[in-house]
């Protein structure tokens, strides 16, 4: 079918969602990490017509959230749209096109159909609570991405829909659009979520399926820690490190208790990951008596002896010995002035030229925050929060 006319279209969005006897589409999303990665960019520009869109607030200086959209059809049958049936939206920008599912982009925008309900990009800051910020894609084309699992692709911008089995993708950076604008929000581990028929304007089988999610971690730029490194007097191979500084973290987020719930440290060095780790709360058993949480609220102080994260012994911490955090209320506005301390002793590359370290309290979701230094000939210079994104 290359056109829905209005009385099929009716026909098609008051048809039930499911039936006996009747084969029906399953869109099921994915946040996919097959062709381009999950990243945040920081102090970036998207282009005007995104803006008239109302994808971002501004052309520059924008926190996004790239990632790729993809939806697959697991049902027994085609999902079959058609042809839009739009005029030439350059020349005749707005809502005038035949299959109602459609309009053209605004004056000044993309300049072609959207399927406008066809997608959403939210950031939650925890399961339950309102978006932080909101991505609403505005799908121009559903169509039979050309893979080995798909070797039977029909559908395309002019006659679309989704084959069964088959799955369509939004790569970012190539398309409009395809990221969530997350400047100003607090430094923090976000849920991402994509859904896609969110308002069930299309039949299917299952509608309990229609979103997929992911945590995200938007962390603040901060000035970069102290760092010390000196070799181990033990054993020349290894070198102690202590990586020290202060972040300020807004409200609400500052709730999270890294004693409760955790906390996650990342170090890395330009030799590679020197530590990448998640910290259970109190609550979980750990590999050695003496390992764990102590101390309440914001002053917390975990210690390591075993070398090792878990329970089973099996989760190496990398030569990370303990994390202290301190939280001091911000002497103006909301937030609070969190120090901590991290170190341990490790196998580092050396000389090591520049260090990122990236702190974030609760083990799941959370503040947190990133600090950059660049080190030349054994001293580490802390650089600016404005640095820390532009590896």
């Amino acid at each position: 079918m290359h056109r829905l006319g209005l009385a099929a279209l009716a026909l098609t969005l008051t048809a039930p969602p499911s039936s006996a006897g009747t084969a029906l589409p399953d869109l099921v999303p994915l946040i996919d990490d097959e062709f381009y990665p999950t990243t945040v960019g920081r102090n970036e520009s998207v282009d005007p017509e995104d803006v008239v869109e109302g994808c971002a607030a501004e052309v520059t200086g924008r926190t996004l959230v790239h990632f790729t959209a993809s939806t697959r059809n697991e049902g027994s049958v085609d999902l079959v749209l058609g042809d839009p049936g739009c005029p030439d939206c350059e020349l005749f920008p707005g809502p005038t096109c035949d299959n109602e599912l459609f309009e053209c982009s605004p004056l000044a925008g993309h300049g072609h159909p959207h399927f406008t309900k066809y997608a959403r990009y939210e950031l939650f800051p925890e399961p339950g609570a309102p978006a932080a910020a909101t991505g609403h894609k505005q799908s121009f084309c559903v169509e039979d991405w050309p893979d080995t699992s798909c070797p039977n692709a029909t559908y395309t911008c002019l006659n679309q829909g989704l084959t069964a089995g088959c799955k369509d993708v939004y790569p970012p950076y190539v398309l409009g659009c395809q990221y969530v604008d997350a400047t100003g929000i607090p430094g923090a581990r976000y849920i991402l979520r994509l859904s896609v028929n969110y308002e069930n304007i299309l039949p299917e089988s299952n509608y309990d399926n229609n979103a997929a999610e992911r945590v995200v971690e938007v962390c603040e730029g901060t000035p970069g820690p102290r760092v010390r490194l000196r070799a181990s007097k033990k054993d020349p191979t290894l070198v102690r490190w202590k990586v020290k500084g202060t972040a300020v973290v807004r409200t609400p987020l500052v709730a999270t208790d890294p004693v409760a719930d955790g906390a996650m440290v990342r170090i890395e060095t330009d030799g590679g990951t020197l530590v990448d780790l998640v910290l259970p709360g109190s609550g979980t058993a750990a590999c050695d008596a003496k390992d764990g949480w102590k101390g309440k609220g914001k002053r917390a102080h975990y210690a390591n002896r075993s070398g090792f994260v878990d329970e089973a012994c099996s989760v190496a911490t990398g030569g990370l010995r303990a994390l202290k955090v301190n939280a001091v209320p911000a002497k103006s506005g909301d937030g609070a002035n969190l120090r901590y301390a991290i170190s341990g002793t490790s196998t580092v590359a050396a000389p090591i030229a520049r260090l990122r370290a990236t702190v974030g309290l609760g083990a799941t979701l959370g503040p947190c925050w990133a600090g950059s230094v660049t080190c030349v000939e054994g001293a580490c210079i802390p650089e600016s929060a404005d640095e820390v994104f532009e590896d």
